[in-house]
């Protein structure tokens, strides 16, 4: 795989393929956590490390599975992966109080929704090898960060403006999404 194909599969998942965008996976945490931007950017820096971790530990676990026979157990064993991988990352930031203040709290919604095990599953479906997986899940996990944070920043726009009854709160939020998924939907030939 050459670096042009690295770039490609992570500008591609990044805009053509964002998961929320276009996929509408981990929309719950993104409509919980753009309240404040300084939120986002904490979820985002979690999510750029965590997505491309989930990638490997899919890769690693399908790998395993594949020359033992025993596909069928894949699902049960990702998610228990996944699981220790959560908990290993809890336990570590323990060990590190400015971190654990910082980003603590965000782990277990990292690690709760459907963003880890969505970036497993659908790593498992591309053709990648393991450099093409973690790059799969550093384009998954930047694509989140980007959009997490820019609809924080809009988010925080709209609360000033003037908005009619009917549109305040989750209409006005799931019309924005609606019209950023617009926006990414010229660059859909380019995943």
């Amino acid at each position: 795989m050459t670096m042009g194909d690295l770039l490609l599969i992570l500008i591609g998942t990044a805009l053509a393929n964002n998961l929320v965008l276009v996929s509408a996976i981990g929309l719950t945490p993104l409509l919980a956590l753009s309240r404040r931007i300084e939120v986002a950017q904490g979820m985002a820096i979690v999510s750029l490390i965590g997505m491309p971790i989930s990638a490997l530990i899919a890769h690693g676990c399908a790998a395993l599975l594949r020359e033992s026979g025993q596909e069928f157990l894949r699902l049960p064993l990702l998610l228990l992966a996944l699981a220790l991988a959560v908990k290993v990352a809890a336990h570590w930031l323990r060990r590190r109080p400015r971190l654990q203040l910082a980003y603590g709290s965000y782990l277990p919604l990292l690690g709760l929704n459907s963003l880890l095990p969505g970036v497993a599953l659908l790593s498992l479906e591309q053709p990648y090898g393991w450099v093409g997986a973690a790059a799969f899940g550093l384009g998954c996990g930047l694509a989140y960060a980007l959009t997490l944070v820019l609809f924080a920043s809009l988010y925080g726009r709209l609360v000033d403006r003037h908005i009619p009854a009917p549109f305040r709160g989750a209409p006005i939020a799931l019309i924005s999404l609606a019209l950023m998924s617009m926006g990414l939907a010229g660059l859909a030939g380019l995943g």
